[in-house]
């Protein structure tokens, strides 16, 4: 597979790999990657929650009840 990323996105894999944090270009996008496999899935969870089910405990449990949190100061900070 062949990526074009954004100069800003290119730049900070660049940086990544010149301070040592990681072997490859693949090894950086697959951390990256990573990461926006488990926002997506939280986010799934949290659709979930704002729908009625339960939020599970799990490992995420604290950041996604964290986040719920937050939304919610925010919605009762907004003007109605």
């Amino acid at each position: 597979m062949n990526v074009t990323l954004a100069p800003e996105f290119e730049r900070l894999v660049n940086e990544k790999l010149q301070a040592g944090e990681y072997h490859s270009a693949a090894d950086v996008l697959n951390a990256a990657m990573e990461l926006f496999k488990e926002r997506e899935e939280d986010r799934a969870v949290l659709r979930g929650v704002v729908a009625g089910e339960a939020l599970p405990i799990d490992g995420r449990f604290d950041a996604r009840l964290a986040t719920l949190l937050e939304e919610a100061g925010e919605r009762a900070r907004r003007p109605r």
